[in-house]
């Protein structure tokens, strides 16, 4: 049984009230366990992620997502931060790195934190699928995942080759004109809002 609304406000509720960093010192954060419309109990999480923006000043970086939110629309190239082996999470920066070069083919260096973490996502609070033992989430829990963007100015976009891969649908990697990008063409609801922000924007 998929979530209500009023199961993933509760989630997003419990998630804010923990006044987690901009920059999570875990990669996961327990939200206790919830108790659903037909009575029965999941565990909650909240698991961090970040969005990395691409641009030369003219053109974006998008991909096709391969999955919800957002399945097969334009969104950034990003991913959860990996949990580290001292129980740390994985720095934001060299995440979105790392998720550009797996999802777009792109090797980056460098990189901006920009505005805030954002967990007021109820559209991005996720049943897991299957279990996810790298941060302890098992088969039927519930998860938001909270993200944050992540800037990198790059001089020519046009000078590189784009391969779409991992969470991105095949030969989706491709440049955007920051001129037509609009809120209603973004797959996912706040990218645009990352957009604006890193762009200095609002």
């Amino acid at each position: 049984m998929d979530l209500t609304d009023g199961e993933r406000a509760e989630i997003v509720r419990r998630a804010i009230a923990l006044n987690i960093p901009d920059v999570p010192e875990r990669a996961l954060h327990a939200l206790g366990r919830l108790r659903r419309a037909d009575g029965s109990k999941i565990a909650a999480y909240v698991v961090h992620a970040m969005d990395a923006i691409i641009t030369d000043g003219t053109w974006l970086v998008v991909i096709d997502r391969k999955n919800p939110p957002g399945q097969g629309k334009p969104a950034f190239p990003g991913g959860f931060l990996d949990p580290q082996s001292n129980g740390r999470a994985e720095d934001p920066v060299h995440a979105a790195i790392r998720e550009t070069m797996e999802e777009a083919g792109i090797a980056l260096t460098g990189g901006t934190l920009v505005g805030r973490r954002n967990f007021d996502r109820p559209f991005d609070v996720r049943i897991a699928w299957h279990d996810l033992p790298a941060y302890g989430i098992g088969q039927g829990d519930a998860f938001l995942v909270s993200t944050q963007g992540v800037r990198f100015d790059v001089p020519d976009l046009t000078a590189l080759p784009l391969h779409a891969g991992d969470d991105a649908l095949p030969g989706s990697a491709r440049l955007v004109a920051l001129a037509d990008l609009t809120r209603e063409k973004m797959g996912v609801p706040d990218h645009y809002g990352l957009l604006e922000t890193a762009l200095g924007r609002k």
